[in-house]
């Protein structure tokens, strides 16, 4: 490494009022690193050099101390290290804000960015525009894909019940020798409507729970003595099998109302979630 480098690495550095460690931490080096460059017994390598050439704001040639200018390379085809120090390096006067946290590229002031606030166990992260772009795409991806992923679930799991009702119905039919399968048939159909419904929206199945609820056993008085204790156990028995016909009787009456709403929006909440699927794929073609 040419000593030039070196002494104009720790004049940039002194000029910006930074020490070798706090110049090592914007770098992502050690304080060592940077003292080894200062004093020429290593050089940074091409991605360092970049940064370095955008934090102190000067051209490859300056860093150089105009040494590389010698061999006054043909201007018209800028080797691939000019081509990478010019798109890192900012513009003249702009001001380097922060460094990319996917890419490490310095982001000047002037530049498109983007900031993610910190929340619940992540911090504040800055990207360059690039790498929101990516980002933003691949997440979009995720989110179809999953979307994609529940809308097949759920038509598989209201199939399998759908196909269940309908058999017992049909086993039915034939036990009984009477077309109660055609029963079946309208049951099965509500069934996989609602069914469905439960993993596209929340409603469908909040309906269902606010009929499962579960009655309170009033209180028993007795004596304490052997008829008293016959009573008691008697009571509560019979108590608890009332409170579970009456839980029984309410979650049918809950089922069926459920049923019955869920064939009514299922006309409109089937399109819509096709639709949604529809959305995210096509926002994910345009990026």
């Amino acid at each position: 490494m040419k000593t030039d480098c070196g002494k104009v690495i720790a004049a940039n550095r002194k000029r910006l009022g930074l020490t070798q460690a706090e110049l090592g931490a914007k770098l992502n080096v050690t304080a060592q690193a940077v003292s080894k460059w200062e004093n020429g017994n290593a050089e940074p390598d091409l991605a360092t050099l970049q940064r370095l050439i955008a934090l102190f704001g000067i051209s490859a040639e300056e860093l150089f101390g105009d040494k590389r200018t010698e061999a006054k390379p043909d201007s018209s085809h800028p080797s691939a290290e000019g081509k990478a120090a010019a798109e890192c390096a900012p513009q003249a006067g702009s001001v380097i804000i922060g460094y990319c946290d996917s890419c490490k590229k310095p982001i000047a002031q002037n530049e498109k960015y983007h900031v993610y606030p910190a929340t619940r166990g992540k911090a504040q992260r800055i990207v360059c525009y690039a790498c929101y772009e990516r980002e933003e795409t691949a997440r979009k991806r995720n989110l179809y894909y999953q979307e994609r992923k529940q809308f097949r679930r759920s038509i598989v799991v209201a199939s399998i019940v759908a196909a269940l009702v309908l058999l017992i119905g049909v086993i039915a039919a034939i036990v009984t020798k009477d077309p109660i399968y055609l029963v079946s048939i309208a049951v099965a159909a509500a069934l996989f409507m609602f069914v469905a419904q439960c993993f596209w929206t929340s409603y469908a199945l909040e309906l269902l729970l606010f009929f499962c609820r579960s009655f309170r056993l009033p209180g028993v008085i007795f004596t304490l003595d052997l008829d008293g204790i016959l009573w008691f156990i008697t009571a509560k028995l019979l108590f608890g099998a009332l409170t579970a016909l009456l839980s029984v009787l309410l979650f049918g009456i809950g089922l069926c109302i459920s049923m019955a709403v869920g064939v009514v929006t299922f006309p409109f909440c089937f399109p819509s979630e096709l639709g949604k699927l529809r959305d995210l794929k096509q926002a994910i073609q345009k990026t």
